[in-house]
């Protein structure tokens, strides 16, 4: 088994995080003052996220609306809260991810990236969310125009010397708390756009309208491609042999990146 995840500060995905209960040891991690951990959860006592050993803030909704709930709970708390707020704030889906090790530094995690917000990454995937049954078409312009740009785009960031399809995951993300603000308001205002335009008007899966988000913010938003903070996993991910689901995939191709440690 590639025990190689166990390495990461945090992990997200349900088959990571029931391995680690197997085979992992919870260490206390302290959260810096100028960071505050967030999740938005529905039925805490499924949520995964309080077993480990370092301080989140939880907002409890009654109603779990796949998948503007969180964008829209976290917006609120944040308008509520934004003068008590740390300079950082990282979100994490309460019911797949795990803080196993201690964090780095976040500001000089976004420096390294050069980004001002950084969600987690994962290996190529992209999906159709529920308007593609009522709405044939809506997501032509995703799948034949900006998906191809996104992993061009990339690529070439990183100075990848092979093709690879590095793809952000929605469910884990830390960054500048006004970034962060104003980039889920744009969020809401997307989904609340007469869904006749096409995508991403209207759209309400946060994994797409934030893909599509990324490639046009592409300076100010980054994936965590080399897994220094953020690890998605698949079943995949614990087999021996190395495979784009291994923890150090990308780091294990060539590419013009400056692999500094942080």
């Amino acid at each position: 088994m590639n025990k190689d995840f166990l390495n990461k500060p945090i992990l997200h995905g349900r088959c990571l995080c029931g391995e680690f209960f197997n085979s992992g040891t919870f260490k206390r991690v302290n959260v810096p003052k100028n960071l505050h951990i967030v999740t938005v959860v529905d039925n805490p006592t499924d949520m995964v996220l309080a077993q480990s050993k370092c301080k989140v803030h939880t907002i409890h909704v009654d109603t779990y609306i796949n998948w503007m709930t969180k964008i829209e709970s976290l917006f609120d708390y944040m308008s509520a809260n934004y003068d008590n707020l740390p300079d950082y704030l990282m979100f994490l889906d309460g019911y797949d991810t795990l803080i196993i090790n201690k964090l780095p530094d976040i500001g000089k995690l976004l420096s390294y990236y050069k980004c001002k917000v950084l969600f987690n990454c994962e290996y190529g995937f992209w999906n159709m969310g529920p308007l593609a049954t009522n709405y044939p078409g809506y997501y032509d312009s995703l799948f034949s125009y900006y998906k191809n740009e996104y992993i061009t785009r990339n690529i070439a960031k990183y100075g990848f010397k092979q093709h690879v399809e590095p793809s952000l995951n929605s469910g884990a993300y830390v960054g500048e708390k006004s970034y962060i603000f104003n980039l889920l308001k744009h969020c809401i205002n997307l989904a609340q756009a007469d869904v006749s335009f096409g995508f991403p008007s209207g759209c309400h899966d946060d994994q797409n309208m934030l893909k599509y988000l990324h490639l046009k913010n592409f300076n100010d938003i980054a994936i965590d491609v080399f897994h220094k903070l953020f690890f998605w996993g698949a079943p995949q991910s614990l087999e021996d042999e190395k495979s784009e689901a291994s923890p150090d995939y990308y780091r294990s191709i060539e590419n013009d990146y400056d692999e500094i440690l942080i």
